[in-house]
């Protein structure tokens, strides 16, 4: 049947649900390292209300995505949560809204219309990219030429995955100079998890958030939206600020 997605300030369910991956789990490690009881109550209710909006945008890119961050987190950072999200998961599919269970399900269904149209996007896409495989089309010259690779009426702006629209784009010397950038920083936030501080916690916070939002930028341009690219990039100056001073503790206690 027909549901109501919200979408916030970001006038679209799927960027609503990328900006709450990105910055959930910040809000997640902020109620674990408080110690004020009442900020901490804060953090958990915020925190809580995040959750439940992931799940009201009915996006489900964000709900798979969300739902990987915080086993990440959980698993790395605080397995004190673990037999409460191994519950969580058991009685989900008992107490969940039918509405919003099918939605989730279609992640494994094939078939629906949505599914169908970014695979017409997806085969333009490649047929764009294996012409300008090495030098890329240029930025925001994707949709000036998408008409020319459309396939039946599926239009777009651009190609419902970030890193086939950073290889279209900018050509296979943009995609590899992206992805040693994201290599490093990655290096980065781990080398820092030797430590057990605060700051360690929110830049493996910092790290799962964006790996969760560019796991959703696999079946959606998390960019096209200016508000989320600059959430994007601002997480991961986060993350390596606080890695940063995580690492710098660690040296001043040797």
């Amino acid at each position: 049947g027909n549901v109501i997605r919200i979408y916030s300030v970001f006038g679209n369910p799927n960027v609503f649900g990328e900006f709450l991956t990105l910055t959930v789990p910040i809000v997640f490690a902020g109620f674990n390292l408080q110690r004020n009881k009442i900020f901490k109550s804060i953090y958990g209710l915020v925190f809580l209300l995040g959750m439940l909006n992931v799940l009201l945008t009915f996006s489900r890119g964000s709900m798979l995505s969300i739902f990987i961050v915080m086993v990440m987190i959980v698993v790395f950072k605080d397995r004190k949560y673990l037999p409460l999200l191994f519950v969580m998961i058991l009685l989900s599919p008992l107490v969940m809204p039918s509405s919003l269970l099918e939605r989730i399900l279609t992640i494994f269904q094939g078939g629906d219309t949505s599914t169908s149209y970014r695979v017409s996007i997806y085969m333009a896409s490649s047929d764009m990219l294996r012409d300008h495989l090495l030098t890329g089309v240029g930025l925001g010259n994707f949709k000036v030429l998408y008409n020319a690779y459309a396939y039946s009426a599926a239009k777009s702006f651009h190609a419902h995955n970030t890193v086939l629209m950073v290889f279209i784009e900018l050509g296979l010397m943009g995609l590899l100079a992206w992805l040693y950038m994201m290599f490093v920083w990655t290096r980065e936030v781990l080398s820092s998890q030797k430590t057990d501080s605060e700051w360690s916690y929110y830049a493996f916070a910092a790290f799962a958030g964006v790996l969760g939002c560019t796991l959703q930028g696999m079946v959606d341009h998390i960019w096209h939206n200016y508000d989320i690219l600059f959430f994007y990039f601002f997480m991961i100056a986060f993350g390596f600020i606080a890695s940063n001073i995580a690492k710098e503790q660690l040296n001043d206690e040797k």
